[in-house]
C-alpha cells in the first residue's frame, strides 16, 4: 500500500483475581494510610483491537481499544501514538 505497512491485532482474554479485597497500608511516623478495594474481584473478559502503521518515510502510529466486562464493573479504553524516527 504505497511504501505502507499495515498490521491489525485482534486479542482475547479472560482474567480471573483468585482473591478477596486488595489492600494496602502507608505508615509515616504520626500519620497512617490504608485503603481497601473489592471492585474487579471474580472473573472478567477483555477484548482488544489495534491497528498499526508504519511508512517507509520513518513515520509509524499505532491506534488500539480495549473493552473489559464481567462481574459488575465494565470498561473501556483507546488509545493512540505517532512516531516520526530520525
Amino acid at each position: 500500500m504505497n511504501g505502507m505497512t499495515v498490521t491489525p491485532d485482534l486479542t482475547l482474554s479472560v482474567w480471573n483475581h483468585f482473591g478477596s479485597s486488595n489492600s494496602v497500608g502507608i505508615n509515616f511516623p504520626g500519620n497512617a494510610f490504608s485503603a481497601t478495594d473489592s471492585t474487579g474481584n471474580g472473573t472478567f473478559g477483555e477484548v482488544g483491537a489495534g491497528v498499526s502503521v508504519a511508512s517507509a518515510n520513518n513515520w509509524s502510529g499505532v491506534v488500539r481499544g480495549s473493552y473489559r466486562f464481567g462481574d459488575g464493573s465494565n470498561a473501556g479504553s483507546l488509545g493512540a501514538t505517532l512516531r516520526y524516527n530520525w
